[in-house]
């Protein structure tokens, strides 16, 4: 997994595999992001995905 990896993540369809991966990638990343956009993106989705499963409930 790279930083880069990150549109790839997001474009999941199951929101609960989403979130996996997402939880990973920020894991992964989460003390050394060399771009801080990408790091707020990966919470903004993450938040994102935690919202539609909360609809689903």
């Amino acid at each position: 997994m790279v930083e880069a990896d990150l549109p790839f993540l997001e474009s999941s369809a199951d929101p609960y595999l989403r979130i996996r991966y997402l939880e990973a990638y920020l894991k992964c990343f989460g003390h050394k992001f060399t771009d801080e956009t990408k790091f707020r993106n990966a919470h903004q989705a993450l938040a994102l995905a935690k919202e539609q499963t909360a609809i689903f409930r």
